[in-house]
């Protein structure tokens, strides 16, 4: 009676382990595929643009701001964003220099390339970014009532960083494009970036990219350390 309980116990362990790891293995097959897909969507493309709209909770002053625009991406190293809501901002990369120009104020600043702290999706385009090394992935139920078809990945830094605590992607899964983005950093501060009206390689001009300050702006160039 004894061995016939002890094989019945280990019959049933067997069949347990039979089921789950199946299922454990075929989501990490699905989520490698999906990141690699993701990757190899927004690496072999030769230029992105969108619009997009911006929400930033600032949790330290319980305050949400919102802005929008159009977002303009190269090969390169060179992205434009363009905020035209609530007031002008241009934020331009030329592939040498950053310029933050803001119109209202007659104001521009000048500084390196490298001082700018990228949006994931332009990481992505740059192949800066190995998601699986840089972050620990798993799949999220989505929320979006207009997107539920889409995959929603969360990612937790693998090493801390103050300016990112963790952060949400929704990707449509057809094309394999950023439709959604949500980051929290260490101070609870959330930005939500929406992108529409996405469009792929339609050859944007270089002259996207290139700033002159017009006469009588303000150029300041911050001290290097």
């Amino acid at each position: 009676m004894n061995n016939k309980i002890l094989k019945y116990s280990i019959s049933l362990t067997i069949l347990s382990v039979f089921a789950l790891c199946p299922f454990a293995w075929c989501e990490k097959v699905k989520l490698d595929a999906c990141i690699t897909a993701l990757e190899n969507s927004y690496g072999t493309m030769k230029d992105i643009s969108a619009s997009f709209k911006q929400e930033t909770f600032l949790s330290i002053a319980n305050r949400i701001e919102k802005a929008e625009g159009k977002v303009y991406i190269k090969k390169g190293g060179k992205m434009f964003w363009d905020y035209t809501q609530p007031t002008p901002q241009k934020i331009i990369l030329d592939g040498e220099n950053l310029w933050v120009y803001l119109p209202d104020e007659k104001q521009v600043v000048k500084n390196s390339f490298t001082s700018f702290s990228s949006h994931i999706m332009a990481d992505l385009f740059y192949g800066k970014v190995n998601i699986k090394k840089r972050f620990n992935v798993s799949f999220l139920s989505t929320d979006s009532e207009d997107n539920s078809s889409n995959i929603v990945l969360e990612l937790f830094p693998k090493e801390y960083n103050p300016t990112l605590k963790r952060l949400l992607l929704e990707i449509d899964p057809v094309g394999y494009l950023i439709t959604k983005t949500v980051l929290e950093d260490e101070l609870g501060t959330k930005t939500t970036l929406m992108f529409k009206e996405i469009k792929v390689d339609k050859g944007i001009e270089d002259s996207y990219f290139t700033f002159t300050p017009p006469p009588g702006v303000e150029i300041f160039i911050p001290p290097k350390f």
